[in-house]
């Protein structure tokens, strides 16, 4: 295991902690679980090679319609809740899981929970990972 995913791995343990000294639920005053995540996503970038990281969101909102499903990590200033995953590099496949569920017609929990599990499914087979943000 390289330097890079050894402070991957730790900055996994961290936020682990985080959700356990919580009881699962930590409060917005913890601000250390923001710093992680933007620390995940530097790291994450550097692991590959800084050139394709991507960044996005499942639950996009009507302020979000005109910006991209996915968007490259360059460096830039990462908000907190602006971002919900990271995927090493932009996926055709997984914009369009994003958007049909987003234009999809909502008919209950249940069907919606089919589409987020795929979507994330999808996240995890690129080797992407989940932010967290209180």
């Amino acid at each position: 295991m390289n330097q890079l995913q050894e402070k991957f791995k730790e900055l996994n343990r961290q936020e682990f902690s985080i959700f356990t000294r919580s009881s699962g639920l930590p409060t917005e005053f913890d601000t250390d679980m923001n710093d992680i995540s933007r620390k995940k996503i530097e790291i994450f970038a550097a692991m590959h090679n800084n050139e394709k990281c991507c960044l996005g969101k499942i639950n996009r909102y009507s302020e979000d319609v005109e910006k991209p499903y996915l968007v490259a990590y360059e460096g830039q200033r990462v908000f907190n809740f602006e971002y919900g995953f990271m995927i090493p590099c932009y996926d055709e496949k997984l914009v369009e899981m994003i958007r049909d569920r987003e234009y999809a017609e909502y008919t209950g929990t249940a069907d919606d929970y089919k589409r987020v599990t795929k979507i994330m499914n999808r996240i995890y087979e690129l080797g992407g990972f989940n932010l967290f943000w209180v």
